[in-house]
């Protein structure tokens, strides 16, 4: 992945940091952007193409922003299947990967939203009461992957898992996604067994990132989660 940026001191929401970028050509994956000395800014992914004069001098910003506008707005949900099944006794922390989109803005103005990855869904549920979720599919890793802009990761808190686990789901509205020294990461998240369902809390920027020891003394503390069944 070529990233030729520097970081911009101009944020958009909190916690999530813009790139400005300079003349040159920038690729996230599957997206790629183009701006050329004489003011033209292409940007594209598989599913669109388009070009802007822009001017010499104007500021173009990428930030991330979570996966619910390419190709249109279709889900306001993540589903992420593992490539492998999860069971523990023991509290155990791991990490996944997680997909995102680029949110492309010229002089403050959004004028396109990327998507560096090719978009999928599945239905979660039955026909008839399911929900359409976008999917993607994650490694598990046992300490902090190095991704940098090749996918957002989320730290995972296990609290109990009494079967195996084989896919996260995420409501969007119930997290946000952050860049800090390069990297993008989810918020932090705890799960845990309850009665057949998985209970999963966001550990939001109030609360401090938790360990594997000390889940079970945070978790009635922690902000409302969501439940499915897996």
């Amino acid at each position: 992945m070529n990233i030729g940026y520097h970081i911009s001191p101009q944020f958009g929401r909190l916690g999530v940091c813009a790139l400005l970028l300079g003349v040159g050509e920038y690729e996230f994956g599957l997206s790629k952007i183009v701006l050329t000395d004489e003011g033209v800014l292409s940007v594209s992914d598989p599913y669109i193409f388009k070009d802007f004069y822009v001017g010499k001098d104007v500021k173009v910003n990428v930030r991330p922003v979570l996966p619910r506008n390419v190709p249109r707005e279709l889900s306001e949900s993540l589903y992420i299947k593992f490539n492998k099944s999860i069971l523990v006794e023991d509290p155990l922390s791991i990490w996944i990967e997680a997909p995102y989109e680029l949110l492309v803005e010229v002089g403050g103005s959004p004028v396109a939203t990327l998507s560096p990855f090719k978009v999928k869904y599945i239905l979660f549920g039955d026909v008839v009461e399911g929900e359409i979720c976008r999917y993607y599919e994650s490694n598990i890793y046992y300490s902090k992957p190095d991704l940098g802009w090749k996918a957002a990761y989320v730290k995972i808190l296990i609290r109990n898992l009494d079967s195996p686990l084989s896919f996260l789901y995420i409501p969007l509205d119930k997290v946000d996604i952050h860049e800090e020294d390069g990297e993008l990461f989810y918020d932090p998240l705890i799960l845990s067994s309850d009665d057949g369902e998985i209970v999963v809390k966001p550990v939001t920027s109030k609360h401090k990132i938790l360990s594997s020891e000390n889940i079970g003394r945070f978790w009635d503390e922690l902000v409302g989660g969501w439940r499915y069944t897996p």
